[in-house]
């Protein structure tokens, strides 16, 4: 959206519990007048149409998984039943729409101005179905990288994600602590930074220097 709009909102998510939860919640805070759009829907490198997937609160397949690859760190699970989720757990089943953010801007016609990625080890796809329109609009993007136990499931590494951003003339930030913003600072990072190397989960801002229109 241009500044003279107002803001337009669409939030994928794939499990279809957290869909409804999610209305609930838009419900609930006023917020469901049309501004935001909940879609059930996957995002990956490309745009497949409906398709079954295998899930538990915190981990996705696209094909079945033995038992033990659902388990749930315990750290993941304590931060799951504080947020009301206890009855999510265990495995299921559900046909859901995976596409690209690619196909979605040519579909729609709306070019993001602001990319949130929160997507537990699957950025790499995230980010390739990505590619034309980072180039094209230049959105600014906020992306969770996560340690190299999910995100190594497709052979990347945090730099290897980062680099497809500088590669596009992307600058970048990164937060101290996103877990407390008023304990949080913005350090600016290179290519080359250390900073990718370190085996942490942690959040990080790219934009594009000098371009207008988007968040700076």
């Amino acid at each position: 959206s241009t500044l003279d709009q107002a803001p337009k909102v669409t939030a994928f998510e794939m499990a279809p519990g957290q869909v409804e939860h999610l209305r609930r919640a838009l419900t609930r805070n006023r917020l469901d007048d049309g501004a935001v759009t909940v879609r059930l829907a996957g995002l990956s490198r490309d745009h497949v149409g409906e398709r079954e997937i295998w899930y538990s609160r915190t981990r996705m397949f696209e094909t079945k998984q033995p038992p033990e690859a659902y388990r749930e760190a315990w750290h993941r699970s304590v931060k799951a039943n504080l947020r009301g989720r206890a009855k999510e757990r265990g495995l299921k089943q559900a046909m859901v729409e995976i596409t690209s953010l690619d196909h979605v801007a040519a579909t729609t016609g709306d070019g993001p101005g602001l990319i949130k990625i929160d997507v537990d080890g699957y950025e790499l796809p995230v980010v390739e179905g990505a590619l034309a329109t980072l180039d094209s609009n230049a959105p600014t993007v906020v992306i969770e990288l996560h340690r190299y136990e999910l995100i190594g499931r497709f052979g990347a590494t945090r730099a290897d994600i980062a680099r497809l951003f500088f590669d596009r003339g992307y600058a970048c930030v990164a937060c101290t602590n996103h877990n407390d913003l008023g304990a949080n600072r913005f350090v600016p990072l290179r290519p080359d930074d250390p900073a990718f190397a370190v085996d942490r989960t942690g959040m990080f801002v790219f934009f594009k220097p000098g371009t207008s229109g988007n968040c700076p």
